[in-house]
Parts: structure tokens; C-alpha cells; sequence
């Protein structure tokens, strides 16, 4: 048996395959990662033509850069138009939540989707607070109820 010295097992055909893994996993694995490069050249770059190097699959920026900030959770929840207002409501602020848009325009719109949707959880939240709370008394009387008569 041959010994291969500083290479794993998966990175030769031949070799004995790893632990856990059959010689045929350690083959594949092998030509897949052996084959990267060709995998990796023959992808189209950002501006879409195949034929063209990749030099970086990851344009520049990967969209329009935020320009409005919406806090959802924070310090003071609410729409910002600069990134430093929006980090200090957020930044030490444990379970905050903050999201970039484009416009503010879609900002106010998803802040104000996201205000619905509290206000309809907090009703939802306060029928099942009185209906509970309706069960315990009814409860109460009728044991009182049995316990008098």
C-alpha cells in the first residue's frame, strides 16, 4: 500500500478513500473540485456575456444603494434617511431589526405595512386576552354557584 503524504485521500483518485467516505464519493468529489476552475470561467460576469472573462461574478454594487433606512425594531422605530440615525437607533440594541430601501417612498410603504400588521396582532392578541379572561369568570361563578347552592 502506498502512503500519500500530504494530500487527504479525496484529492486522489487511487488513494485510500477517507473514513465514512467510498473510493467512488472520494472520486467525485475529486473531479468536481478539479473541475472548478473550468466551471468557474465558463459563467457568464455581471454584465451577462458568456463569452467575456470573469474576472468577479459579484458586480460592483449588487443594486441601487439604500438610501432610506426603516426601523422596525429599535429605539425609536421609524423611517431615517441617513445611516448613521438609523445605527444609533439600532446599534446595541438587542433584537433589532432594520431594512435599506432605495426610496423613501417604499420605505414609508413597507413601515406602514409593517404598522398593520402590529396593530391587527395586537387586537388578535386582546380578543384572546378577553376571551380568556371571560372563561376564568365564568368559571369562578359557576363554582360559586355549585358551592352556595
Amino acid at each position: 500500500m502506498r502512503r500519500w503524504k500530504g494530500l487527504p485521500a479525496h484529492h486522489i483518485s487511487d488513494a485510500p478513500a477517507m473514513k465514512g467516505y467510498s473510493r467512488r464519493t472520494a472520486r467525485a468529489r475529486r473531479r468536481y473540485f478539479l473541475a472548478w476552475p473550468r466551471r468557474f470561467g465558463q459563467a457568464r460576469n455581471h454584465c451577462g456575456d458568456p463569452g467575456a472573462p470573469v474576472e468577479n461574478l459579484l458586480p460592483a454594487h449588487p443594486g441601487p444603494m439604500p438610501t432610506t433606512y426603516v426601523v422596525y425594531k429599535g429605539r425609536v422605530p421609524g423611517v431615517y434617511d441617513d445611516w448613521e440615525d438609523c445605527r444609533r437607533q439600532v446599534h446595541r440594541f438587542s433584537g433589532n431589526s432594520y431594512k435599506g430601501y432605495p426610496t423613501r417612498v417604499e420605505a414609508e410603504g413597507r413601515y406602514a405595512r409593517y404598522l398593520a400588521g402590529e396593530m391587527r396582532d395586537m387586537r388578535r392578541n386582546r380578543m384572546k386576552t378577553m376571551a380568556f379572561v371571560m372563561m376564568v369568570i365564568v368559571t369562578m361563578l359557576v363554582m360559586f354557584y355549585v358551592i352556595v347552592v
